[in-house]
């Protein structure tokens, strides 16, 4: 590679929404005045006697009042509502119509979109947010020739290869940011993962592309390129507090051109938030990484003294002691890297020329050490979601 290029982890926080039935009793079993239906005498059974034009349901059944008894009148497919029969949806609740999430008009017509879910799963009328996409706490990396792999750091000393081929990027990125070399196609710049098992893929065009962890598919996230002083940044998604399920992105960067620490932000609802300038000892802007538990921290790549540091999320201040890594060259040169953390331990993916290897580094002891010295991967950008582990796993 003949640039520089920075990775992360990263996600959106998706507004989390939860279909129900009808209050006021057991599932589908209220009247149209919302009570509950009077009970038989075996301990649960909802009596058969009604009155009037009383209606209900039943589960799924819609049941009206004939002669005193009710009976049922039709079985729904989609959702059943006491005073309206089958409907599509329940109203006032949030509902799924294929990959969307749409609202649900008073008459039980589906509504107004409310969210895409993009390459994430809708299910139960939100966007599933909870880490349950397959292989969402694990490593992921994009190298030089767009491969896009899982890297499990369980399997680091066993017999298994820790990287998975996932499959090929073919984002349709636009022409390179002016200041780099003119390329008439941007490539992958840096990274973050979100919880629903998105991969926030930063391209040296200044776009942000949505690339699944399950095929590599990729899509447009609709990020507006170049807002405010953020050209390029590296990126990392952290909890918003120790086990939270909502999370933020957090970003570092700035112009193309710039050999500064440049500033730290974040993205909500694909907007750049600046948050302040970072003051660090380093000719160059840092990647990355945040966790569950909700800390970022930023791999400086500096000539010959490296280093890792937490930031403060609310200032982009750092914070704490620096973890200082030993000599890797110099910055200067033909050099890729990429940051994430795992269960405790920090991953240096690092290329000097045609040489790379991983790195672990723990914490806190800041104890490094060596895990791979012939990596295979030019590695330009590594990503982890907040479901990952925040300490070793048993």
């Amino acid at each position: 590679m003949a640039r520089p290029v920075r990775a992360l982890a990263l996600a959106f926080t998706f507004i989390l929404f939860a279909c129900g039935s009808d209050p006021g009793g057991p599932p589908g079993q209220t009247d149209t005045d919302g009570d509950i239906p009077p009970l038989g005498t075996d301990g649960g059974t909802p009596s058969s006697t009604c009155e009037g034009t009383e209606t209900r349901c039943l589960g799924m059944v819609f049941q009206t009042c004939n002669d005193g008894e009710f009976v049922d009148t039709q079985t729904c497919a989609n959702a059943c509502d006491s005073g309206l029969g089958c409907v599509s949806c329940t109203p006032g609740e949030p509902v799924c119509d294929g990959n969307t999430v749409h609202s649900c008009n008073a008459d039980g017509t589906i509504g107004d979109q409310v969210e895409d879910c993009g390459l994430a799963t809708c299910g139960g009328g939100q966007c599933q947010t909870d880490c349950t996409a397959g292989g969402v706490d694990l490593i992921y990396v994009v190298d030089d020739d767009n491969n896009f792999l899982s890297f499990d750091p369980a399997k680091l000393g066993t017999a298994e290869d820790p990287f998975t081929l996932v499959g090929q990027l073919d984002c349709d990125a636009g022409r390179e940011l002016p200041g780099g070399f003119g390329a008439d196609r941007g490539a992958p710049f840096s990274m973050s993962v979100d919880r629903t098992g998105i991969a926030w893929v930063l391209y040296s065009s200044g776009e942000i592309f949505h690339v699944s962890i399950e095929d590599a598919s990729c899509q447009d996230s609709g990020f507006q390129t170049r807002q405010g002083q953020y050209d390029l940044f590296g990126m990392g998604f952290a909890s918003d507090s120790d086990g939270a399920s909502t999370e933020t992105l957090f970003i570092a960067g700035g112009a193309y051109d710039d050999r500064s620490p440049g500033r730290f932000g974040s993205i909500t609802n694909l907007t750049v938030n600046d948050l302040g300038e970072i003051d660090a000892p380093s000719d160059f802007g840092p990647e990355l990484t945040g966790t569950g538990d909700g800390h970022v921290y930023g791999y400086f790549p500096d000539g010959d003294d490296p280093f890792i540091q937490e930031f403060d999320k609310a200032t982009g201040a750092l914070t704490g002691n620096p973890y200082p890594m030993t000599g890797r060259g110099d910055s200067n040169g033909n050099m890729a890297w990429a940051f994430a953390h795992w269960g405790g331990d920090f991953y240096v993916f690092l290329t000097i020329g045609n040489d790379g290897q991983v790195y672990r580094v723990d914490l806190p002891s800041g104890e490094e050490t060596t895990v791979i010295d012939d990596l295979p991967y030019r590695v330009v950008g590594a990503g982890v979601s907040t479901c990952a582990p925040t300490g070793s796993p048993e």
